[in-house]
């Protein structure tokens, strides 16, 4: 992370500034954050401090955007593994997803793109129904990438 850590660290203290720096900075990372969030025992998936009993669902699918959609999303697909179903997220640089599909969007300013992707996600919420377990994912960015301009509105 800190490219020139020499050059910085004039001091212990530094040294102990810097290495905690590292350390926020890798606890924030979208993947990180989500494993300290999200665990699973079995078929019992916790979510902060909500539980869910992953026998109840049919279906489990992750949909959403936002330029750290991608690592949490493949963070949950790690965590869910064969449990997972599908979904459909809208991020700013690709990834590599391995069950839900990634779409990539523009950002800051929302695209046609956008939209198809942002639709495709609509749908995939519409078709749910009560066995669905639906994982919305929503990070920073989110508000360009998920496009869904209403009635007589446009892109523009």
């Amino acid at each position: 992370m800190i490219r020139n850590r020499a050059a910085l660290a004039a001091s212990p203290a530094h040294e102990v500034a810097l290495d905690c720096i590292e350390a926020a900075v890798d606890a924030a990372a979208p993947e990180a954050a989500t494993r300290s969030a999200v665990t699973r025992d079995d078929e019992t998936l916790t979510v902060g401090e909500t539980t869910y009993d992953l026998d109840d669902y049919a279906d489990i699918v992750v949909v959403g955007g936002g330029k750290a959609a991608g690592g949490v999303t493949l963070a949950l697909e790690s965590i869910l593994g064969d449990s997972l179903s599908g979904g459909q997220i809208v991020v700013k640089q690709a990834v590599d997803t391995a069950t839900v599909r990634s779409s990539v969007g523009d950002h800051p300013l929302p695209s046609d793109r956008n939209v198809e992707a942002t639709t495709d996600i609509l749908e995939t919420i519409d078709s749910a129904d009560e066995d669905t377990l639906v994982l919305f994912v929503l990070t920073g960015g989110a508000s360009a990438l998920l496009s869904a301009p209403a009635g007589d509105l446009t892109l523009e």
